[in-house]
């Protein structure tokens, strides 16, 4: 059986003046992250 990571990676960037904030679980396999769920994030 192949072995996999999950990986869980939050980001914050300026668009403009609003904050996009992004709350992201990926799983790496084969040098390749794929995203699985994603959350967008009021806060900063």
């Amino acid at each position: 059986m192949d072995r996999f990571t999950l990986c869980i990676d939050r980001t914050n960037w300026k668009h403009g003046s609003k904050n996009v904030n992004y709350l992201v679980v990926s799983i790496a396999w084969q040098g390749t992250s794929t995203p699985i769920v994603w959350e967008c994030l009021d806060k900063k």
